[in-house]
């Protein structure tokens, strides 16, 4: 293994919308968050329940997080980054 593959191993990450929605205050399923961030459903759908997101808007997910789901900024800093995201290994990943 080069020195570049241990620094960047590849893979991605998705989002786990399902654990933002169960801490929601505001909205009780995606689209109703969409809504309420003014977010288009397509892209808070794709977000939220996507097998993995290659890029994200921050702005995007802010608005999803404390706008749509009324969640605080206090909250989400108690969450763990695992409660959130979930690391998608690449084809081929032969790491444990």
């Amino acid at each position: 293994m080069t020195k570049k593959q241990r620094a960047n191993p590849g893979g991605s990450f998705r989002l786990r919308g399902d654990v933002l929605l169960s801490h929601s205050r505001r909205a009780k399923n995606f689209h109703r968050a969409s809504t309420l961030s003014n977010t288009p459903y397509p892209t808070a759908h794709k977000y939220l329940t996507a097998p993995r997101l290659p890029s994200i808007s921050l702005s995007i997910l802010a608005d999803l997080a404390f706008i749509g789901f009324g969640i605080t900024p206090e909250e989400l800093a108690e969450m763990k980054f695992g409660d959130v995201f979930e690391f998608v290994k690449p084809e081929g990943w032969d790491r444990e």
